[in-house]
Formats: C-alpha cells, structure tokens, sequence
C-alpha cells in the first residue's frame, strides 16, 4: 500500500520569520518595550531629552521591525537587510546621543532600547544576512563606546549589554551551523507556493474546458438527437456543426477572448457568411490580473461591435506574445478595404492602419 505524505501548509507557505503568530509577538514587544520606557523615564525623572529621543527610536525600531518581518522567503534582498540594519543603527546611535544630552545618573530606563538593537540583529541574521547584521552591530557598538562615557552615568555599561552581546555570538555560531538548512527551508517555501500556483492554474484551466464542453454539448446533443430521430442530415446541421467546430476551436487557440459576449457576437458574424480567426499567444498571461480585466473591459465590447457591423468578409484578432507592441491586433478585411487597428496596453486603440 502506498504511502502518502502530507505535509501542514504553514511548513512552506510562511517565512522563518513571518506569519501572524510572530506580528503579534513583535507587537506585544513593541508594546511591553514602550510602557518599560515610559515607566523608567517617569521613575528616573528624566528630562524633555529623554521623551523626544526615546520616541524617536522607538519609531525607527518599529521601522526595522516592520522591514525584517515583511518580505516572503527568497524576496528579503541585501537591500531589505541593510535598510533593517541602518534603522537600528540610527536608533541606537539616537538613544545613545540621548542619554548624552539628557546627562542623567542612570541609564536603566535607556537599557530596553539598547537591548532592542541586538534582538533585531538576531532575527537579521535569521533571514540569512548574517555579514550586513554584523556590519550594524559594529558600528552600533563603536557609537556606543563612543557616546556612553559622555552620558554622566557612572555604569554606562551594564551586565545586561554583556549578555547581548554574548547572545549575539552565540546566535551567530549557532546560524553558521544551520544556515544551509534554513535556506532550504525558504527555497522549499518558494517551491510551494510555486506548485500551489501551477495547481490552481492547472485546476482553472480544467475548469474552463469542462464549461466550455458543456456548452458545447448544450448546442449540439439538442441537433444530434434531431438527426438520430429523423435519420436526415440538413443544410442546417451541417452549419451548425461547423459553427460548433470553430467555436471549439476558438476556445483553445484564443481563451483570453472565450467570453459569452465573444461566442454569441463570433456565432451570429459567421453565421452571416463573415470568417472569423481568433488568436491568443499568450501576452496578457504576463500582466496582473486587475490590468488584463480592464484591458479587456475595453477591447472586447470593441470586438463585438466590429463583429456585429460586418455582413461579409474576414475579422482576425489576436492578443500578441507576451513583451510584443501592440499588445493586440485586429485586421478587418472587407469589399477590397483592409484595415488593422492597434490596441496599447491599456486596451483603447493605439493607431488604425489602412491598406
């Protein structure tokens, strides 16, 4: 008996360092760090330095935060890295300067902050940028060595700093050693959402073709049981059959525009004696989903009034590859007249060529 593997969607689907669990963890954070702040500048009886400051880095920490926990696996670039990074260095380098202006006996109430700067260069070196992470903690320890002594408090540098520091490296020894797991684990969450898109591609184009036979079975058992019954083969069956065929065809060389309005307009224009080619190779595919709905918005109302205006003659349409201009085409041959009319890539007509 074979046996299956399942594996919990949230394994692949979240970052390391994502998912709602951890927001609401950095939140609860942020908070529990503001209200220890504000209790140790209102204990201490800090000055009006001590309030703008602190607000201050408490804003460029929630930055950091915010830059760290944001991208998905894979799209937390060197630039996202040191943008985090050269928040918290900011923030640390204004507590410090801070501290240096407020001139107070005591630091205690600065030491959150200070300790905050080292828990965001952990979760940066989990996100894979261990070198630009360690980059902000030199230069965030260099403004620290620098400023600290100015700040009039005796222990500038408390025990706590130490063991920061101390974690920091051990984090740091402990990410080497898993680092190449942790990047499998991000590439495995990029495959994921990979194969969950190529499932749900796969699952709608499946269900485009069975309404699409399903229409088609709607047209055409009605006339088949007509034949079965009478035992004769019209002229009208025979057009019905071929209308049916080249809408069939239609449906997979040019789904893009295999909408109802498209098939009623595409049927009564052929039934008329008008050919009518439909192509689609593929140029929409490239665009989001909002553009390529207001792209055909305006495109295809067009295309059904063109449809409707010929009595005889040739309608080709097609939606070009994808990075081709104009992004579709369609060339009307009639009484001898040609015409090509271009649509940019807002769907409205680009230019009308004459020949």
């Amino acid at each position: 008996m074979p046996v299956r593997l399942s594996f919990k969607r949230r394994s692949f689907a979240e970052p390391i360092l994502g998912g709602v669990a951890l927001t609401v963890g950095v939140i609860g954070y942020l908070v529990v760090l503001t209200v220890a702040v504000l209790l140790g500048g209102v204990l201490n009886g800090h000055g009006p330095w001590f309030w703008g400051g602190t607000v201050g880095a408490l804003l460029l920490y929630s930055g950091a935060f915010a830059v760290v926990l944001m991208p998905r696996p894979g799209a937390f670039s060197r630039r996202s890295a040191v943008a985090a990074t050269g928040l918290v260095v900011a923030a640390q380098t204004l507590t410090w300067g801070t501290a240096v202006l407020d001139q107070s006996a005591t630091v205690v109430a600065y030491e959150p902050l200070v300790v905050t700067a080292y828990v965001l260069y952990v979760m940066i070196i989990f996100r894979s940028a261990l070198a630009v992470a360690w980059c902000g903690a030199v230069v965030g320890l260099t403004a620290t060595l620098l400023l600290g002594p100015r700040t009039g408090a005796v222990e500038w540098w408390t025990a706590l700093q130490t063991t920061s520091i101390v974690v920091l490296i051990v984090v740091t020894a402990a990410s080497l050693a898993i680092m190449p797991l942790l990047g499998e684990i991000d590439a495995l969450a990029i495959r994921y959402r990979r194969v969950a898109q190529e499932r749900a591609d796969d699952t709608s184009a499946l269900t485009s073709r069975e309404q699409r036979l399903e229409r088609i079975d709607n047209r055409v058992r009605p006339v088949l049981e007509g034949i079965l019954n009478s035992g004769v083969v019209t002229g009208d069956d025979v057009i019905v059959a071929r209308l049916m065929e080249a809408r069939l065809r239609d449906g997979i060389r040019a789904p893009a525009l295999d909408t109802a309005p498209m098939r009623e307009a595409v049927w009564r224009a052929r039934s008329r004696g008008v050919s009518v080619t439909l192509l689609d190779d593929g140029g929409l595919r490239t665009l989001p989903e909002a553009d390529t709905a207001a792209f055909l918005s305006t495109l295809l109302p067009l295309l059904v009034a063109e449809l409707d205006a010929l009595s005889e003659g040739e309608l080709i349409a097609r939606v070009m590859p994808p990075g081709r201009s104009p992004m579709a085409m369609v060339t009307v041959a009639w009484r001898g007249i040609r015409r090509r009319v271009e649509f940019g890539p807002d769907g409205f007509v680009a230019r009308v060529v004459r020949v």
